[in-house]
């Protein structure tokens, strides 16, 4: 249940210097109020709170309070707004939210009456944090977007620095990562200048934290780390504990929970006993679902149940919802479904009202758990339907750019060709006009004199042949581009209706009933889970295969598959692809020989190799009966080494061994109606003749087939 640590971000609107620091400065300043008085008091009051904005705010509340009064006692309404912005900020932390926003909302109208813009930049940036807390990130980032402009217009460099940031928190928080990415940069190029290292830190933890959703974790772990180490040379145990709580995230990730509780204990060590319910509640979910998903149920309920009370002081709408998800979870596993029910529907709720996407989706996979285990199973499909179909949503919206720079420039390439048809069939249609024209001519001459009439046709006869000739090169061309134009056209439809119907359907059906079969498997009677295992194991290899073959074609017939001869050892890479046929090969019971030298290393593009010998092995047991025998093994030939693998299965027609290699792509059932697209054998011939050999067959009906290609050993 990842939460990003909004605390942190968002509390950048007055002091980023490191706890340490700040801690330096309060205690000289608490030293100097003695010495003054009036509104210089009131400004004293006012830096004082400022400073411990992060580290206590409910003091930093008082202090607000007493400049509040010395301030309007002494006229003075600059810091008397000044200190009630920083009082409304505090109070959000405080879990006084409503009060707190009341507060920002009147200041800021005073604020546009004195005509003091930086005060109004300040309060705009409590109301968007109020926004933030209730999880209302579109009217936040509103808010935030009108401060960023009145910053920019009066060159406040350092607030617009902090908005950037806050809006950066907002951008990730929405899943708009690279305009994420793009703020926290903006702002960093102001605290380089700075030298701050403690936003420094900030920011590396929060560009990790874009990257956490989108690269493997161990990507966004770098970044995290890097953090840590900046935070501990500045002694910042908060911002210390919130990169660790990350850190914690990247482990839960990769399903590593021993290691996730590990620095989840960590950060809630370096928080202490720090009045920040925000910030201590986040480690506290996270332990709560690390020990639910190692089936730690006391423990698990016990950090739950701290974060939902965190949470719920601060009026933290997605907390809420995250705290509730797990304790839904757990209620499952204990097997109060009426429980587990009503607190998955309250945080449904929640991530319905605000729209938390990767939320929606995990309830909705706790639904289908809890529908399975009630045996209420088609309410279990419908909420794994939906459960894919927002995971899908979301994968959509990350790829969906790639996507459609890959369709507009294939549709780019379309028109090209299409005008340049269009201005090959006007060429022809000004070659037949001038001709036409020049006949007129030669036609009124005809009337003239007999001798030109003859020097005419001869000269518009060669004219012609030139033409005729000209005009059939181009219909050659015309026709060659047509061509193209179809191959490109039923490639495309070729992948689009392999992934919408092949791919898509029972990729996303079978991994939900793994998981099911996995997380549940009381509910399954132990002869059937036992005959399930295997043919779902079979199904999703067989899936995979296709996928590999597809993305190896689609990219083959693209142009990008370049050729990297390297040494390769061929036995290992027959046996690595024999374990991943295994399954097959076991179900027909089919025996397998192997003839060749353990010590063979020939020159070959290794990936291309082992997709070559994937594909005919796997058209081997394919086309052979049950009890069959395969037997793969290299021999000398004219003088050349020849890979081979020969089936007893029943063989190829010569009919349909000319259209082996066609762009056609036949597909055709094997032996127990194993299903094929029709790429493997195509895909085997391109790929061996990148590598300057030659696919052969032999193959009689009934009687087996033999696939064959020359190999060059490593000299």
């Amino acid at each position: 249940m990842k939460i990003i640590y909004i605390v942190v971000l968002a509390l950048l609107l007055f002091s980023t210097e490191p706890v340490r620091s700040q801690t330096l400065k309060i205690d000289s300043l608490r030293n100097e109020i003695r010495n003054v008085q009036g509104i210089e008091l009131a400004k004293l009051d006012i830096e004082i709170a400022s400073a411990l904005y992060y580290q206590d705010p409910i003091e930093a509340i008082e202090f607000c309070e007493k400049a509040v009064l010395i301030a309007r006692d002494e006229s003075y309404p600059y810091q008397e707004i000044e200190a009630l912005i920083i009082k409304s900020g505090a109070m959000l932390i405080c879990g006084q939210a409503e009060k707190g926003f009341t507060i920002a909302d009147s200041v800021s109208h005073l604020s546009v009456c004195l005509d003091e813009p930086m005060l109004y930049c300040k309060a705009l940036n409590v109301k968007a944090m109020f926004y933030f807390y209730t999880a209302n990130y579109d009217k936040s980032l509103t808010v935030y977007q009108e401060a960023d402009s009145i910053a920019k217009k009066n060159g406040f460099a350092e607030s617009l620095a902090k908005i950037q940031v806050n809006m950066g928190t907002i951008y990730t928080q929405k899943g708009n990562y690279v305009k994420g990415i793009k703020a926290y940069e903006e702002a960093l190029k102001f605290y380089q200048k700075q030298n701050d290292k403690h936003v420094m830190a900030m920011l590396n933890s929060n560009i990790g934290t874009n990257y956490s959703y989108w690269l493997p974790p161990a990507r966004a772990r770098e970044y995290y780390i890097q953090a840590v180490s900046l935070y501990g040379e500045i002694e910042e145990p908060v911002a210390k504990a919130t990169t660790m709580n990350n850190i914690g995230d990247t482990y839960a990730d990769e399903n590593n929970y021993t290691k996730a509780i590990e620095y989840y204990k960590n950060a809630i060590e370096e928080l202490g006993n720090s009045t920040n319910s925000a910030v201590a509640a986040v480690p506290q979910i996270g332990m709560g679902e690390a020990y639910w998903k190692l089936n730690d149920l006391e423990k698990a309920k016990q950090y739950s149940n701290r974060a939902l009370s965190s949470f719920m002081s601060i009026q933290h709408s997605e907390g809420i919802a995250r705290s509730k998800a797990v304790l839904g979870g757990i209620k499952i596993k204990e097997g109060d479904y009426a429980g587990a029910n009503r607190l998955l529907s309250e945080a449904l709720e929640i991530a319905n009202t605000y729209e938390i996407k990767d939320l929606q989706a995990e309830l909705c996979g706790e639904f289908a758990d809890l529908k399975s285990v009630e045996k209420d199973y088609n309410a279990a499909l419908e909420y794994t339907k939906t459960h894919f179909a927002i995971k899908d949503s979301l994968l959509n919206k990350y790829k969906g750019h790639q996507l459609n720079e890959l369709l507009a420039e294939m549709e780019v390439e379309q028109k090209e060709a299409e005008i340049k048809i269009l201005q090959k069939d006007s060429a022809i249609k000004s070659l037949d006009l001038k001709r036409k024209s020049s006949l007129i001519f030669a036609l009124v001459f005809v009337t003239i004199v007999l001798l030109i009439l003859t020097i005419v046709i001869l000269y518009f006869q060669r004219q012609k042949k030139k033409t005729l000739r000209l005009v059939k090169i181009q219909n050659q061309q015309i026709s060659q581009q047509n061509d193209k134009l179809i191959m490109a056209s039923e490639m495309q439809n070729k992948i689009l209706s392999i992934i919408g119907h092949d791919l898509v359907t029972p990729m996303g059906g079978l991994k939900e009933l793994l998981n099911m079969l996995n997380d549940n498997p009381d509910t399954f009677e132990s002869e059937d889970l036992l005959s399930l295992v295997p043919s779902l194991k079979g199904a999703v290899d067989d899936t995979y295969f296709l996928l590999t073959n597809l993305l190896s074609w689609a990219k083959n017939q693209g142009g990008n598959y370049n050729v990297e001869i390297e040494s390769c050892n061929v036995l290992e890479i027959v046996n690595q692809n024999l374990s991943f046929l295994q399954n097959s090969i076991a179900k027909k019971s089919i025996q397998i020989e192997i003839q060749i030298a353990a010590d063979l290393v020939i020159q070959f593009d290794k990936n291309m190799f082992g997709i070559v010998v994937r594909n005919l092995i796997s058209n081997a047991v394919k086309f052979t009966p049950g009890n069959g025998k395969i037997c793969i093994y290299t021999e000398e030939r004219d003088g050349k080494l020849i890979f081979c693998v020969k089936d007893t299965g029943i063989g190829i027609s010569k009919e349909n061994q000319k259209k082996l290699f066609s762009k056609e792509h036949v597909s055709t059932f094997g032996t127990d109606n194993e299903k094929g697209t029709g790429l493997g054998l195509n895909l085997c011939k391109e790929f061996v003749e990148k590598n300057k050999s030659k696919l052969m067959v032999e193959s009689r009906e009934n009687e087996g087939s033999l696939f064959a290609f020359f190999i060059s050993e490593k000299m």
